[in-house]
């Protein structure tokens, strides 16, 4: 199902808008903070699973400062889940 921030940024044939203002506007909303933060995530643990070189450990690095401090809701997300289940734990 298409939300109302994604009907705006298709023109009537439903392809994406080619607006560079759309876009970054879009990048704001909190729909675009939780979709780079999730591609960042997913590129995080690709990353992360190559070997040498490949692995580009300052891109991995700044790609995680990202995810931790700017695009955060995923990561945010993560935490709150493992603090309920550390508490669900400590439980009679």
């Amino acid at each position: 199902m298409m939300n109302e921030g994604n009907r705006r940024l298709r023109n009537r044939s439903g392809h994406l808008k080619q607006d560079r203002s759309v876009a970054v506007n879009f990048a704001t909303t909190l729909r675009g903070q939780y979709i780079l933060s999730k591609a960042l995530k997913e590129a995080i643990e690709v990353m992360g699973q190559r070997e040498g070189k490949e692995r580009e450990p300052s891109d991995l690095a700044d790609m995680r400062y990202l995810y931790e401090h700017v695009y955060s809701i995923c990561h945010q997300t993560e935490i709150a889940v493992q603090m309920m289940k550390d508490q669900h734990d400590k439980l009679p």
